[in-house]
């Protein structure tokens, strides 16, 4: 495994393993899981209320756009709220960080 050396503010050294490829992928398909999840809830409520004749077709597809909008910043908001973690991150134990050893910025998430 290989690792990476951190120096903190305090001039102590800490050493970090790298998160292996295989560890990643795991993330990211957990993360996929998540997505889908998200989506079969969102068209089962949608499909109920349309077959219900509780809302017309363009309020179906305003309900559909509106609802693709948390997907879109999927990412960005868990890496934020969750320390640099999504949620199939947080599962594999791996986190974004900084090679000095500093918590990650908004601008360091946005630029990822």
């Amino acid at each position: 495994m290989q690792h990476v050396r951190i120096q903190t503010t305090q001039n102590v050294f800490i050493e970090y393993e790298i998160a292996s490829i295989g560890d990643r992928i795991v993330a990211g398909l957990l993360d996929i899981l998540v997505y889908g999840a998200y989506w079969l809830l969102v068209s089962q409520v949608a499909n109920w209320l349309r077959e219900g004749n509780t809302i017309d077709y363009e309020n179906y597809q305003a309900i559909l756009l509106i609802a693709a909008i948390p997907n879109f910043f999927y990412h960005l908001l868990c890496e934020i709220f969750l320390n640099g973690q999504s949620i199939g991150k947080k599962i594999r134990k791996i986190k974004v960080a900084r090679l000095d050893g500093t918590q990650p910025t908004i601008g360091n998430y946005l630029l990822r």
